[in-house]
């Protein structure tokens, strides 16, 4: 059985029987997902990555016609944030 488990400990996925299904949320350094085949080869104890979505209030620049800045608004977005994740087998 495999799990997926974050730095504090918290579990994400637990009771998967494969690599593969534990897997199937994560991605890697650069933020590929996995394909199956490469799922597969992974070992116990490797730290993979996981997309989670926070909300962030960032400045919006306000534009003229001729597209001069006029100035700044508030505007929310949901960024990824990449958490990192242990990949366990028990």
């Amino acid at each position: 059985m495999w799990k997926l488990v974050l730095e504090d400990g918290a579990v994400i996925r637990d009771g998967c029987a494969t690599q593969w299904d534990a897997l199937r949320t994560a991605r890697t350094k650069d933020g590929k997902a996995f394909k199956k085949a490469d799922a597969m080869s992974v070992q116990s104890g490797t730290i993979v990555f996981r997309p989670w979505y926070r909300n962030q209030t960032i400045d919006s620049a306000i534009l003229d016609k001729e597209g001069n800045i006029m100035g700044y608004a508030p505007k929310k977005i949901r960024a990824p944030r990449m958490e990192k994740c242990l990949l366990i087998q028990y």
